[in-house]
């Protein structure tokens, strides 16, 4: 029988594994900051990961702490370079006052490290196993004293009768969020910082924003990631086109003009017009950006996803995450990745159903071509208003969501080339 090791020595390897993943973080660009760096140093990921394995517990991925009877994860440890970038997009620094909607324990201690003890974290989720999971975690985390400025909350952060005693600096919302929380509105003070996954159109986009006014929040920043889906009253309500076939239900997640499921199913099975365009994308691109840059231009673009969260027979080809699509006017595209001969590039390939495939193709292909040509430049706005009453003066894309209205626009390069 082979011997344990000692205690010391899974100290030394987690230590490493931290100190790797930090320097891993620092080089791609996730952390940019000092502080950040510090708090991913100082605290153990494993504590709040639930995994047995340290080099899961380490890894830069997600790791579902809690499943449904069907398998689907309710919550996760988020991946460590999107909590970097969510923790850099807040500009947060010692003394402030933040909430962090989604719980779980670790983000609240990689926040509270970053105010310190002059600093407040204040972390909600509406699932009390996952703030037990949460409490126990910190408490056995190596945070030391810094843990005694969190304080949890079972509560729901769009319940209009949830308040808090503070205004808050920052708030973090690590679900797929319905509508900006309400608590937001009530709490996040003007000037202040909110950073939160959106899904525009059905695209997966965690979006950051600062506080204008009482009711205007102005994007700052969009990071091409999505999150479990949120419960309660943020959930996103039954909405988009419900597709069912012989072995399983498909969606189509917009916003835009109602389509018919029908027509769409019977559009899907026929067999598509395939082309390889000559754009090329580098490793690890979301495609989610030229949807979003489709979107500015007017197109009528969403995803079509499996609604169980299985890969279907039928159409093994729709991602459970959402499958990029395009509806035209006869016929639907949809967009795909595959491995270039370049090294650590990707081809993209259009999937043309329909009656007009070859045009829509053609289409495609020349707005394709001319976002690779424009070197990926530019970057989406938005600005969400807050109980609306005049039409929007804008131009673009408008979503209307619960009280809020989101505004959609294509910001060009500053050197003036359009994208």
């Amino acid at each position: 029988m082979g011997t344990m090791k000692p205690a010391a020595d899974d100290d030394q390897l987690r230590a490493r594994l931290r100190l790797e993943l930090v320097e891993s973080l620092i080089s791609s660009g996730d952390i940019i900051s000092d502080s950040v760096a510090s708090a991913f140093r100082e605290v153990d990921r494993h504590q709040f990961t639930r995994v047995n394995d340290v080099s899961e517990s380490y890894a830069n991925r997600s790791v579902a702490t809690l499943r449904n009877e069907s398998g689907e994860a309710l919550t996760t440890v988020s991946a460590p370079w999107l909590q970097a970038r969510m923790l850099e997009s807040t500009n947060l620094s010692a003394g402030m006052r933040v909430l962090e909607i989604g719980s779980g324990g670790y983000n609240a201690s990689l926040i509270s490290r970053i105010v310190g003890t002059t600093g407040t974290v204040h972390s909600v989720d509406i699932d009390t196993t996952i703030i037990g999971y949460a409490a126990e975690a910190l408490s056995a985390s190596n945070s030391g004293n810094t843990t005694s400025n969190i304080e949890l909350h079972v509560a729901d952060a769009w319940d209009e009768t949830l308040d808090f005693d503070t205004d808050f600096d920052a708030i973090i919302v690590t679900v797929d969020s319905w509508t900006i929380p309400s608590i937001a509105w009530r709490r996040l003070r003007i000037g202040g910082r909110i950073v939160v996954p959106l899904r525009p159109f059905g695209l997966p986009l965690t979006i950051s924003f600062r506080r204008q006014s009482e009711t205007v929040l102005e994007s700052t920043g969009a990071i091409w990631s999505g999150f479990v889906s949120g419960r309660g009253l943020g959930s996103r309500p039954n909405s988009g086109i419900l597709m069912s076939t012989t072995d399983g239900d498909i969606l189509f997640d917009a916003e835009g003009e109602p389509t018919d499921a029908h027509w769409l199913v019977s559009t899907l099975q026929a067999k598509p017009r395939i082309c390889r365009t000559d754009a090329t994308f580098p490793a690890g691109y979301s495609l989610s950006r030229f949807m979003v840059w489709m979107l500015a231009g007017g197109h009528n673009v969403g995803t079509l996803r499996t609604h169980d969260g299985k890969r279907t027979k039928a159409f093994p080809w729709i991602s459970p995450h959402g499958t990029p699509a395009w509806l035209t006017s006869n016929g639907i595209i949809t967009l795909a990745l595959h491995e270039s001969n370049s090294t650590n590039a990707f081809d993209l390939f259009i999937y043309a159903y329909g009656q007009n495939a070859e045009d829509d193709v053609a289409r495609m292909r020349q707005r394709a071509n001319q976002w690779a040509d424009s070197d990926l430049l530019g970057s989406p706005s938005f600005q969400i208003e807050h109980q609306a009453q005049a039409a929007s003066a804008s131009t673009g894309p408008t979503i209307a969501r619960g009280k809020d209205r989101i505004l959609l626009s294509w910001t060009p390069p500053t050197d003036g080339r359009n994208s």
